[in-house]
């Protein structure tokens, strides 16, 4: 199982959370769905940057943004803004996480994977030869 899978589950969950609130005005409710919703926001943030120090921090502060938003929203008092946000979130959650690719390594796979990999190898080697032939007392290989 890929990590998207699980966080896209995980906002689904998070969100529907929300959406249950607004229907049994259940207050527990709305916090469990704001800490399963802090695991995607912390998640997306950390897969906007590459180098890895600065992935807990970029998480972090998207979390806290994220938190304030919703303070500034009024989401903590309205179980009807909570639900209406819980169900638009049931939908751009799984739907953003396929559509944004977080950064950080990617492999190569299926039937492109080996044009590709060729096509850099041999320009790679053309450059190679290109900086010998420049080096005055060197020999092309």
């Amino acid at each position: 199982m890929q990590v998207g899978t699980v966080v896209s589950g995980i906002g689904v969950l998070g969100a529907g959370a929300w959406v249950a609130r607004w229907a049994t005005d259940l207050d527990p409710l709305l916090w469990v769905g704001a800490a399963l919703l802090t695991v995607v926001a912390v998640a997306a943030g950390a897969g906007m940057v590459k180098p890895v120090p600065l992935r807990a921090v970029v998480g972090v502060c998207l979390a806290l943004l994220c938190w304030s938003l919703g303070a500034v929203a009024g989401l903590d008092g309205d179980p009807v803004r909570a639900g209406v946000v819980g169900l638009v979130l049931m939908v751009v959650v799984p739907v953003g996480w396929e559509r944004v690719r977080p950064v950080g390594p990617r492999r190569a796979t299926g039937s492109s994977a080996a044009p590709a990999r060729a096509g850099r190898t041999a320009a790679r080697r053309a450059a190679q030869k290109r900086s010998a032939e420049k080096r005055p007392g060197s020999h092309a290989r």
